[in-house]
């Protein structure tokens, strides 16, 4: 468990749906922070094989701009390495929408389940403060959908 529960606070449905829409917030949230890190990884490498460009470009003044790519092993792996750091980018966006569509899935069922999931009355009076605990402690809004 994710967090201990009194049992007058929710129903083990409830703790269960709960503690899978922690896992599936944390989930979302690694793949965005994964996503931003690859996407800074790749925009410094563009800029270091920009300048690397340059600074070989002035100074060998080579007859075609292919032929300084083409002959030049350490910018062709620059080159490749900001590919893949760009395929990361594109990888983990990926894992992030599907995450978020799988997180907001669960949290909009467990909004509507929720007369079935707090069904006595003294759970159903302490739902909001489960809520606002969720929200605090963990970002995740469960007022509204």
């Amino acid at each position: 468990m994710l967090w201990t529960f009194k049992q007058n606070e929710a129903s083990e449905v409830a703790i269960v749906m709960l503690e899978e829409l922690i896992t599936r917030k944390k989930k979302w949230d690694n793949y965005d922070k994964l996503k931003s890190r690859w996407a800074f990884t790749g925009l410094s490498l563009i800029a270091i094989v920009v300048c690397y460009f340059f600074y070989f470009y002035a100074s060998r003044q080579p007859s075609s701009v292919l032929q300084l790519i083409g002959g030049d092993s350490s910018f062709i792996f620059l080159s490749l390495a900001v590919a893949f750091a760009f395929f990361q980018v594109k990888y983990y966006y990926l894992k992030s929408e599907k995450a978020e569509k799988e997180f907001d899935a669960l949290r909009e069922e467990l909004i509507e389940r929720s007369t079935e999931l707090w069904y006595t009355e003294e759970q159903w009076n302490n739902r909001k403060q489960v809520y606002d605990k969720m929200n605090k402690d963990y970002g995740i809004n469960l007022f509204f959908k």
